[in-house]
């Protein structure tokens, strides 16, 4: 009896699940990839001009013509070359008016290392990413954002150049850019 009894609840049990509906089951989609920020060596790569040096000044130049943009002249002078300046030159650059729209992008007396683009067949050009504006404080360090830093940890530059305190000299980082660049 107790057989019988087991083996009825066992079949009206799984009848039961049976009658059920069946759960959905919802595919695990993949985590979007993690975005990292561009390796050094690829945004030195599309560099047409490398240098750190003090924004001398900036310029409004307004569209004459209607085949014509309006763009703004950024004047440097040169302290550190890497690629395409030269010591103590003055550059100057054109970058896209619109790029100012809401803030200026860069102030007189600024003092930054730079990694810009060749300039296009306008004339313009622009920081590669946003590891091609750094921040370099008046002792010459250099004064990455928290973004820009994870770029460079991740590039190994603390491997190959010298750390005071946290700290890269832009002189040193210069050099193992240029020491890279031969290699």
């Amino acid at each position: 009896m107790r057989r019988g009894l087991l083996c009825f609840l066992l079949v009206s049990g799984c009848v039961l699940l049976d009658a059920l509906p069946a759960a959905r089951v919802q595919p695990v989609e993949p985590a979007p990839p993690v975005r990292s920020a561009p390796a050094l060596q690829s945004i030195t790569n599309r560099a047409g001009f490398i240098f750190s040096g003090t924004v001398l000044s900036v310029q409004r130049v307004r569209a004459l013509r209607p085949n014509q943009i309006e763009t703004v002249e950024v004047r440097f002078r040169v302290e550190q070359p890497v690629r395409g300046v030269s010591p103590r030159q003055v550059l100057s650059i054109r970058e896209w008016g619109g790029l100012w729209v809401g803030r200026p992008r860069y102030q007189v007396g600024e003092r930054l290392m730079m990694f810009l683009y060749p300039p296009s067949k306008l004339g313009l050009t622009s920081p590669v990413t946003a590891l091609g504006k750094v921040q370099v404080d008046r002792q010459g360090w250099l004064r990455p954002s928290p973004g820009q830093q994870q770029a460079l940890d991740e590039s190994g530059v603390r491997s190959r150049v010298p750390v005071h305190g946290g700290r890269i000299a832009v002189r040193d980082f210069a050099r193992m850019l240029r020491k890279a660049a031969i290699e």
